[in-house]
């Protein structure tokens, strides 16, 4: 699905636009800044509109579809992304802690003046500035992650062009469409296009205007840690509702679970307990699987009882649920679709085992004792991991949230620095009423 201006479009047209982009492009910069308040209404806005019928296309269930509708409707209250913009754009330096955007909606992208008088008796403001143009390429699994995306860029005052190949009925691209119509004025600045990836030219283009490339390549992983102190009935049943409820297809979502051990002993006993655990969670969480990933899965346990006859390898199976007790320590995916791998890895090769896969760690769902808490997150942090959640929460979200150690909004803007002579600097060259 294409669309330009808010009006969907053929692939022939979608191929024809590309020479005008540019200059549209320019026409939009050309022209006033974005206002952060159309956008916040605009989300708000959103919110009332979107549909049951989404969930077919994002093909949840019911139930699923419900609970991402609940997730929706904070993260996209203005209340919610208001404080996002207060929290992760502000900076402290050594003219100290500010924030870059005002309380008042009317003049929200308006940064506070600096100024300092320390080099050659020159004054200096500094100003926060969009980065111009962001394209966004949907890579993770899960279908809504662009739409989040492409939210921060119009928060941050970018065009943004996004590019999903075989985008019918994608709900990122429904979901924007509904956007430009409540808001024309964002039509500007929201442009989509299905080229494929193999399209050399159509893709040489979009990233010759972008700015930036905004993209989830390169797969995060997430896991769970787990202690024999940590082993508690509670938090095993919060870390197999998060396993059930994301389907392990979140960004940084647990594919597996190390346990601090290098027993195999060990690694089967806990997997013939949480098995049970898992399962009884997955019997009241429902579960609809497309019928090629329900084959594919089939086929890949099938493949795994096989190997378990010629080597330590166990798997256990519960209804639609498997733990795969596996030696060695290698961090990979998994099955996903409440399907795990179980390994040992001892407290003191976490770092030499976990350090080599620092580019695709991210969340570690950590289970231990208070007394041992921090020390094992230190030795997660160390070893490259992003994101710790305690008591098997790993899909637990907050306000401002960092994402990959650094927070979302500060990526697609940059401060500027304008000097103002000897005197006092007063007009702002960014002054976003």
């Amino acid at each position: 699905m294409n669309f330009v201006y808010g009006a969907s479009i053929s692939a022939d047209q979608a191929k024809a636009f590309l020479p005008e982009l540019k200059h549209e492009i320019h026409q939009t910069l050309s022209g006033p800044l974005l206002d952060v308040g159309l956008v916040l209404a605009a989300c708000d806005a959103l919110l009332g509109r979107i549909q049951a019928s989404l969930g077919d296309i994002y093909g949840f269930s019911e139930e699923r579809f419900e609970a991402e509708l609940d997730t929706m409707r904070i993260i996209l209250s203005p209340s919610y992304l208001r404080t996002r913009l207060e929290h992760e754009l502000s900076i402290n330096d050594s003219l100290g802690e500010r924030h870059l955007f005002p309380q008042s909606e009317a003049a929200l992208h308006k940064m506070p003046e600096r100024v300092a008088d320390s080099y050659y008796g020159k004054r200096y403001a500094h100003y926060l500035a969009p980065l111009g143009v962001l394209l966004h390429l949907q890579s993770d699994i899960m279908a809504e992650t662009p739409f989040y995306s492409v939210i921060d860029g119009l928060l941050t005052g970018n065009i943004n062009i996004i590019n999903i190949h075989d985008a019918e009925e994608n709900p990122t691209v429904l979901l924007l469409q509904e956007l430009v119509t409540i808001a024309p004025d964002l039509k500007r600045y929201v442009y989509a296009f299905d080229f494929s990836p193999d399209d050399i030219e159509a893709m040489d283009t979009l990233n010759e205007v972008a700015d930036a490339v905004v993209s989830g390549q390169g797969r995060k992983i997430g896991f769970a840690y787990i202690t024999p102190r940590g082993m508690s009935r509670t938090k095993l049943e919060t870390l197999a509702w998060g396993i059930c409820e994301s389907e392990q297809l979140r960004r940084g979502s647990c594919q597996g679970i190390y346990l601090d051990t290098e027993s195999m002993d060990d690694i089967y006993a806990f997997c013939e307990a949480f098995i049970h655990i898992l399962a009884d969670v997955s019997s009241r969480r429902e579960q609809s699987l497309p019928p090629e990933v329900a084959a594919r899965i089939t086929g890949e346990r099938r493949g795994a009882r096989l190997l378990t006859l010629f080597d330590k390898d166990r798997l256990f199976e519960r209804g639609n649920c498997s733990l795969l007790a596996k030696g060695g320590d290698k961090l990979e995916s998994s099955l996903m679709y409440r399907n795990c791998w179980v390994k040992g890895l001892p407290k003191e090769r976490l770092i030499s085992a976990l350090r080599p896969h620092k580019t695709n760690l991210h969340t570690a769902a950590l289970l231990c004792s208070e007394q041992e808490y921090d020390e094992f997150a230190q030795t997660l942090v160390k070893a490259g991991v992003s994101r710790i959640r305690d008591g098997g929460a790993e899909g637990a979200l907050y306000c401002g949230e960092p994402r990959d150690g650094d927070f979302p909004l500060r990526r697609y803007v940059r401060i500027v620095s304008v000097g103002a002579g000897a005197g006092r600097c007063t007009q702002r060259p960014y002054d976003w009423n």
